[in-house]
């Protein structure tokens, strides 16, 4: 990666990231992420596979490797002035209507990512490196993280 210029996300923690690797992150808008790999702005980007599928971005970059780098976590953050005024009765519903989304949420990222799927048939050379592929993420190993099971529910 040394010298590329990689298109990343606005995050010190992704720029920080790849610098570690040589690469010099680009801080791009995803609007502005086509143009800027069609044009050589950007050599690379580390995007999720549906944002390349959704954009398709398969028609300037035809070649991807899945790293399984990017994990997510959301949340649902409310103001302290806002919260403070619901009753206990109404924060619990709030509570139960962001565990409801977040399920649902959850279910079509998963949907999306088996439609995003279809970049393959546009042949797209896409590789896993050999040790995520037998073992896989590499911060699964390095930090012992173990994969998350999704509820039943």
């Amino acid at each position: 990666m040394a010298g590329k210029r990689l298109r990343v996300i606005h995050s010190p923690l992704h720029a920080t990231l790849w610098e570690s690797f040589g690469a010099v992150p680009v801080g791009l808008p995803i609007t502005e992420t086509y143009n800027a790999l069609a044009t050589g702005v950007a050599d690379a980007m580390d995007l999720t596979k549906s944002a390349y599928a959704g954009f398709k971005l398969y028609e300037v970059v035809p070649d991807v490797i899945e790293t399984g780098h990017i994990w997510a976590s959301g949340a649902i953050v409310f103001s302290k002035a806002f919260w403070n005024r619901l009753s206990g009765e109404e924060q619990a519903v709030f509570r139960d209507a962001a565990i409801e989304g977040a399920q649902h949420f959850n279910a079509l990222i998963i949907a999306d990512e088996a439609a995003s799927a279809r970049w393959r048939k546009r042949r797209v050379r896409a590789s896993l490196p050999p040790k995520i592929a037998k073992n896989g993420s590499l911060a699964h190993e390095r930090f012992g993280l173990h994969t998350p099971t999704r509820s039943a529910a």
